[in-house]
This record gives C-alpha cells, sequence and structure tokens, in this order.
C-alpha cells in the first residue's frame, strides 16, 4: 500500500521518499507481474527508496532515519505511516456468538490478496 500511495503521489507531483525496512520494496501476497510493474514504475518515476532503512524519530523538521548510510535526518512535510495489515474479525465473533449462521472469508480471516477472499468465498458458497 505505501509503495502504490506513493508512486500516486509522485503522479501528482510530489516529493516522494519511500522507507523500507526490509530488503525488499514489496511484501508477500502480491503476484509477481503486479510487483515487477509496480517496482518499474517506482523507478521510471524517480521515487526515491531507502531499503534496509527505519524511521527512528519524526522531527518538527522531517524524519531521522538509520540504514546502510548511517543515521541522518531528512526534512518532509508529510509522514506516511504504512506498515502492513491485520485480520479484523471482532464483528464475526460477536455474530457467531449471536448464534446467527455467518461465514470468515476475505481479509478478516487472513491478510492475503484479492485472490484468496474470492477462492474462501467460493468454497464456502460450493458447500452451502
Amino acid at each position: 500500500v505505501g509503495a502504490e500511495l506513493g508512486l500516486w503521489l509522485k503522479r501528482l507531483g510530489r516529493t516522494v521518499i519511500l522507507i523500507e525496512a526490509s530488503d525488499k520494496i514489496l511484501g508477500g501476497g502480491m503476484p509477481v507481474m503486479n510487483a515487477d510493474m509496480l517496482t518499474d514504475l517506482l523507478h521510471y518515476e524517480y521515487v526515491e527508496i531507502h531499503r534496509q532503512t527505519r524511521v527512528t524519530e519524526i522531527t518538527p523538521r522531517g524524519i531521522r532515519i538509520v540504514g546502510p548510510e548511517g543515521e541522518r535526518d531528512v526534512n518532509v512535510d508529510t509522514v506516511v505511516y504504512a506498515v502492513g495489515y491485520r485480520s479484523e474479525n471482532r464483528l464475526w465473533n460477536e455474530i457467531k456468538a449471536d448464534g446467527i449462521e455467518s461465514y470468515l472469508l476475505g481479509d478478516a480471516k487472513r491478510v492475503n490478496n484479492i485472490m484468496y477472499a474470492i477462492w474462501d468465498a467460493f468454497e464456502i458458497a460450493r458447500n452451502l
């Protein structure tokens, strides 16, 4: 999500810096062809990317980062914190506790891509 938002903001004319703690800018779960295309678009649009880097502090003037190049301050006016997803199924648990027939699927079951949500829905419908 952070890389996609960064690409969109760059295309709107904003200066974008992507900071990624791991050595890969895109996490798992994305089809390879989409990941390759997004990576190519980020490079094509000259999005600044720092891998194996962490934001250690948000300062009055921007952010402090530490990575392979060491620690440094970067002046920014906006920080977007995009660090992944977590399943949220509290509503489903409440409905189930009330005895209402319901099925858990999609990101509420496990965070993944749309293919797995559609497959879950297909399997539930097939078995009804």
